[in-house]
């Protein structure tokens, strides 16, 4: 569910935005707003997009939230490309070689993993039954030539049997999703009872957002709903009968590079990555984040209580 604004002054309606406050959708406490955030791919032009902070459980939420039409439009529009070059709907700045290593790990028949783009996830990652749930039909083709069963649809219009997985991965997905209340409810309830949840997603409280703020490429406007933090994924997780019982920080050097043309030039763009002078740059300063525990990503393993 969205923020909810309870409070609003008078003047002019950025004034008065900034002088809101709403209520957080993860821990419900009383938020501030934190800046009106353009699309960094000029999508829309102008048009820009509220994130609020709440500082209880330290994290960031998009309110009011994209029409349903527009965020169609950003994926169409978007990550079609990034499918036809990178074949990676919804994972295209993790590297995917950070995805698996907790997943191996662990044991088990049967994964899902939502928002599977076209199955690389799961190369190697030793379960006998490999499921997956994608919206975007060009990606969810391809998975399904892996041998993968891919619910062709968005989250809501998925349905599977009760304590069905002994995995349920997302993989930078749920920042993506309207409800993350929902989502861990639902996908509770699949879960086997001594199953695990894993989940991938950029850090609130890294040095990226410090430094570029409403530059960093971590908010990646209107797509992101959210950024988490621990903290946050900890409040989220324990109303619906779940606790962390493990987690790790992840480093996302190329969001330095892309953040820096942010800034500096009000778009991203993903050929600076490939620049090694400043890969190398942006590799420095993310080791320099794990110095501080303030890297781009994090990963929490959620279980049942």
């Amino acid at each position: 569910m969205a923020g909810i604004l309870i409070a609003m002054a008078d003047g002019t309606p950025q004034e008065q935005q900034r002088a809101a406050h709403a209520l957080c959708p993860i821990c419900g406490m009383k938020s501030e707003y934190f800046a009106s955030i353009k699309d960094a791919h000029r999508l829309f032009h102008s048009r820009v997009f509220p994130y609020w902070y709440c500082g209880n459980c330290c994290s960031f939420f998009q309110h009011p939230q994209v029409e349903e039409h527009e965020l169609a439009y950003v994926y169409d529009a978007y990550y079609r490309r990034i499918v036809e070059c990178t074949s990676s709907a919804r994972k295209e700045m993790p590297t995917t070689t950070s995805h698996s290593s907790t997943v191996v790990q662990m044991k088990g028949k049967r994964i899902l993993d939502v928002g599977c783009g076209d199955g690389s996830f799961f190369v190697n990652s030793g379960y006998e039954e490999l499921y997956g749930i994608e919206p975007t039909k060009v990606v969810a083709e391809r998975a399904k030539q892996k041998g993968i069963r891919v619910h062709e649809g968005d989250f809501e219009s998925a349905s599977y049997p009760d304590e069905f997985f002994d995995t349920i991965t997302f993989i930078h997905v749920l920042e993506h999703l309207r409800d993350p209340h929902y989502v861990l409810e639902k996908i509770k309830e699949w879960l086997k009872p001594h199953g695990s949840i894993v989940i991938q997603t950029p850090n609130a409280d890294s040095n990226i957002n410090r430094l570029f703020r409403q530059h960093s490429q971590l908010f990646a406007a209107p797509a992101h709903f959210y950024q988490f933090s621990f903290k946050s994924l900890d409040v989220l997780a324990r109303p619906h009968g779940l606790k962390v019982v493990g987690k790790r920080r992840i480093g996302l050097p190329e969001s330095w590079a892309l953040s820096y043309n942010i800034k500096t030039f009000g778009v991203q763009d993903n050929t600076c990555i490939r620049t090694g002078l400043v890969l190398l740059i942006a590799r420095l300063l993310e080791h320099l984040s794990s110095l501080n525990n303030r890297q781009a990503a994090i990963e929490v393993q959620l279980a049942k209580l």
